[in-house]
């Protein structure tokens, strides 16, 4: 995996990951006044790559909360405040929470929620975030295919500190803050890169994108980009007049966080993002009260979930409204559905 970090004016290429340690591109090496000065007081001052997994869809990094490691979190872009699943961990842990207050998430249920004290999140020794987490107990704590427990999400705060790019073929994350991605690295990526405008509403990202239904109805859509959902394309039924339930779509029931949750499962026509075509995508259709970033994001259809951007290396840079696509290769035709 190469990565490229801008150091007083040139761009320095070369690997930042060496087998599974972190380690850190340091900008203080640089000689001149001007990467000095691109570095902010108080921002961090260098880039950082990760490993991470892979699993049912998701993208799972371990961290380390308040210098304890082992903590499993899942990357998520959807969630506007990022969260721990266990109180009596966040107690452990020595965080201090607020009253209780009701919340919903995934599933027909509602949550019990806690907002911890500032939580100090790292990874190697380098801190990634300070942060308050939400807490809750989830009614099915997540448990990945591969036997991987949850422990939490990585959200919004994460975002904000950093342009986060994503490196499916690696299976890496790197990390880079705003001083050092913003200037030639930016441009070199985007020569190369589908550059999509972003609009960041309650600390989330949101896109548009347009739907081919599969009787050859055409509509727009605006979608938060989620890298929190394991899905390609999630729709709120009749949010729109072409969204409507498919007539041969499947009833199926899954269990979300916050309980089971009904959802219909249909082909669509045609998936557009920006210029990238998906043929015959898998959608589900759900319930408004089953997505809660509608109740905040306004005239919200849906969700464009994980299995879109991992057939991309990605870049996220919400501080400047943007995501950058590179193709891994066509996009290939959807599995049956299941």
């Amino acid at each position: 995996m190469r990565a490229w970090v801008r150091l007083a004016g040139v761009i320095l290429a070369g690997v930042i990951l060496a087998g599974t340690a972190v380690v850190a591109a340091q900008a203080a090496l640089a000689v001149g006044s001007e990467a000095e000065e691109e570095l902010s007081a108080g921002s961090p001052a260098c880039a950082l790559a990760l490993p991470y997994l892979a699993v049912d869809g998701l993208i799972v990094v371990t961290v380390a909360i308040e210098g304890t490691p082992g903590f499993n979190m899942v990357l998520d872009t959807g969630t506007n405040v990022s969260a721990l699943y266990d109180p009596q961990l966040a107690d452990a842990l020595g965080l201090v929470l607020n009253a209780e207050a009701l919340a919903r998430g995934y599933g027909a249920g509602t949550l019990e929620v806690r907002l911890s004290s500032a939580a100090r999140i790292s990874v190697g020794g380098q801190d990634l975030m300070t942060s308050p987490l939400a807490v809750h107990a989830a009614m099915a704590l997540p448990r990945l295919g591969d036997g991987t427990e949850v422990h939490g999400l990585l959200g919004w705060e994460l975002f904000d500190r950093w342009v986060v790019e994503i490196d499916p073929d690696a299976q890496v994350l790197v990390l880079y803050p705003p001083e050092i991605w913003h200037g030639t690295l930016e441009t070199w990526v985007a020569a190369e890169a589908r550059v999509l405008e972003l609009q960041v509403v309650d600390h989330r990202p949101v896109l548009q994108a347009r739907i081919t239904t599969q009787k050859g109805r055409r509509t727009r859509a605006r979608l938060l980009l989620d890298t929190g959902s394991a899905g390609l394309v999630t729709l709120i039924a009749g949010s729109r007049r072409a969204l409507r339930i498919p007539k041969d779509a499947r009833r199926v029931q899954v269990l979300g966080i916050a309980g089971p949750a009904l959802v219909h499962l249909a082909r669509l026509g045609l998936l557009e993002v920006g210029d990238v075509r998906v043929p015959a995508p898998e959608a589900r259709f759900i319930p408004a009260y089953q997505l809660p970033a509608s109740l905040n994001i306004p005239k919200l259809d849906g969700v464009l979930g994980n299995r879109f951007l991992e057939q991309h290396h990605v870049w996220i840079d919400l501080p400047r409204s943007r995501i950058y696509l590179v193709p891994r290769e066509e996009i290939a035709l959807p599995s049956p559905l299941h």
